[in-house]
């Protein structure tokens, strides 16, 4: 959970990019979150939208600790069959999916999904109650073909980029 697993931010000191991810100064908090990723099936991605049309700025954090898993840098075949789900809520979801797509996507993650909830309120339980209804059936929807999703090679786009 972020900020709490990732106390830190990134010092853009690029020493992950040169040697083993264990040179980044924090270490201790990336390691654990890598080896999860390595360990899932499946990867699912929240944040909420904030003004700037942009992810939060602890998930903002956590992929430019996770940088070095572009697949220029270290090409790593264990994410190429995992595939990805992202959810943000706020009026600017769908700029604020983009880039943490584009991220991942990057990594070689095979398929990514994603769904923006406009809530216009801080709490689930404060929605109307129709406007929720839609949300959950949109949500168990984009869920169901999440979930029934084969697991295929990165994106045809992804690997021509980076051959």
């Amino acid at each position: 959970f972020l900020p709490k697993g990732l106390p830190e931010f990134c010092a853009g000191c690029q020493l992950c990019l040169s040697g083993p991810h264990t040179r980044c100064p924090h270490a201790q908090y990336v390691t654990p979150i890598l080896d999860a990723i390595f360990a899932a099936d499946a990867l699912i991605f929240t944040t909420p939208h904030y003004g700037a049309c942009d992810m939060s700025g602890a998930m903002k954090n956590l992929l430019d600790h996770l940088d070095f898993l572009t697949m220029n840098i270290a090409l790593r075949e264990e994410i190429f069959r995992k595939k990805a789900f992202i959810i943000t809520t706020g009026s600017g979801s769908a700029a604020a999916i983009k880039p943490i797509r584009s991220f991942i996507k990057n990594w070689g993650i095979n398929r990514v999904y994603s769904y923006g909830i406009r809530m216009f309120t801080d709490k689930w339980d404060k929605m109307p109650e129709a406007k929720r209804d839609r949300h959950e059936n949109a949500l168990r929807r984009a869920a169901r073909a999440f979930y029934a999703a084969p697991a295929k090679l990165p994106y045809i786009s992804t690997v021509f980029m980076y051959h």
